[in-house]
């Protein structure tokens, strides 16, 4: 975590009851629900999408029961909260509030699970493990930091979207801490600490090879996992 985040400083705020620290932070999430923070162009586009699409099918029923201004209030509520909760990470922010917990066996198999379904995806031209498990420092309390590239192309934006939004539902019903993003180009992952060398799930263009000077390929690492286990 970025000791230098909103989230660390309030998490840190000794002068605020934990409680309270841990009510602004998921007030906070649920806000704005990662779209700011960690968004590219193309994946904001599409939950802003989303959204508005959501509200619009609850507004039918809300509007009709009770009235314009509160039914389009309502809908937002309801619509906001259900992408909240199925593209907001919720399981990834729970991590951070110390409410969850995740074996490392459990970490390296959802790991390569999902490795398998990134190499299927013909809309994704890359993808990489940073965070903790990148630097050594995989912990019960470690989330699952995975960036991915999309290929170019209006089609291949919506479906890398589509396929980050679906990864998120399915970590959120499994209770995994999944903090994934889809974005436009390499360029984008400029955001990160530079100190981190990525693990590289799916390269066939070779863009994380080309780009940095160390890397590790994911398979070495389940390598090294299976060694100490054994």
């Amino acid at each position: 975590m970025d000791p230098n985040s909103f989230f660390a400083k309030v998490l840190q705020n000794r002068f605020l009851p934990t409680i309270l620290r841990k009510l602004i932070l998921i007030g906070a999430s649920w806000t704005f629900r990662s779209i700011v923070f960690y968004m590219d162009r193309t994946e904001k586009a599409f939950a802003i999408f989303l959204e508005i699409k959501t509200i619009l099918v609850f507004s039918v029923f809300t509007v009709k029961l009770t009235g314009l201004f509160t039914g389009l209030l309502v809908s937002f509520v309801i619509a906001h909260t259900i992408n909240w909760l199925f593209n907001g990470q919720v399981f990834q922010l729970f991590k951070n509030l110390g409410f969850t917990k995740i074996s490392r066996r459990r970490f390296i198999e959802y790991s390569i699970a999902l490795q398998r379904r990134v190499a299927k995806q013909g809309s994704l031209s890359a993808a990489a493990i940073f965070g903790s498990l990148a630097r050594g420092e995989l912990k019960e309390s470690s989330d699952l930091d995975v960036r991915i590239i999309r290929r170019s192309g209006t089609v291949n934006g919506v479906k890398a979207c589509t396929f980050t939004f679906l990864e998120r539902t399915r970590a959120f019903l499994h209770g995994f801490p999944l903090d994934v993003c889809t974005f436009d180009s390499l360029r984008s992952l400029s955001k990160l600490k530079s100190d981190e060398s990525p693990i590289i799930l799916y390269d066939p263009d070779k863009k994380f090879v080309k780009s940095y000077q160390r890397f590790l390929f994911f398979d070495e690492i389940v390598a090294r996992y299976i060694e100490e286990k054994d």
